[in-house]
């Protein structure tokens, strides 16, 4: 936890010198939108503000992408950040959920989705992302979890096997 706290410290020190702003605020999409956009022109713009006479320029995940594969280092930077700050909300989640054994018991459904498909709360342990950093998360769960993305047939098949018939 303390580890985290200083990876997202590290990040926002990282993205501050990069926009020469200190007092740089990474939840403000204004402040954001203008240091993302100062060397290039925006292609991607939020949904409700298409077809205006100036609609407001994306700072969702796919716009950073974009910019960061161009050499945006700012898009570069708040991909981390976000990544880092997502992580870091989680595994305080995890805390503050684990019992007195210090495991975590979160709670599976498939009530409530149309698909079909599981759904974690209690807390979401499937928010985890299974890419970078989140990878490291992922090693803390040891032996009993097991993730899969599951079609109706395979949800019968696992309903008949833990003899709960279908």
């Amino acid at each position: 936890n303390v580890r985290s706290g200083i990876y997202k410290n590290g990040a926002l020190n990282k993205l501050q010198e990069f926009v020469g702003d200190k007092e740089f605020n990474t939840n403000s999409t204004k402040q954001l939108i203008v240091h993302l956009y100062k060397s290039s022109v925006p292609t991607r713009f939020t949904k409700g503000s298409r077809g205006k006479e100036n609609p407001t320029p994306s700072t969702d995940y796919g716009a950073l992408k974009e910019l960061s594969g161009k050499g945006n280092k700012v898009a570069i930077e708040m991909i981390k950040y976000r990544e880092i700050k997502s992580l870091k909300e989680f595994v305080e989640g995890l805390l503050e959920a684990s019992q007195w054994n210090g495991r975590v018991h979160s709670t599976f459904n498939t009530i409530g989705t149309e698909t079909g498909r599981f759904k974690s709360k209690n807390p979401n342990i499937l928010n985890v992302t299974r890419e970078g950093r989140g990878v490291e998360v992922r090693k803390a769960f040891s032996g009993n979890l097991i993730i899969g993305d599951y079609s109706q047939e395979e949800l019968v098949i696992c309903a008949n096997m833990l003899g709960h018939g279908a």
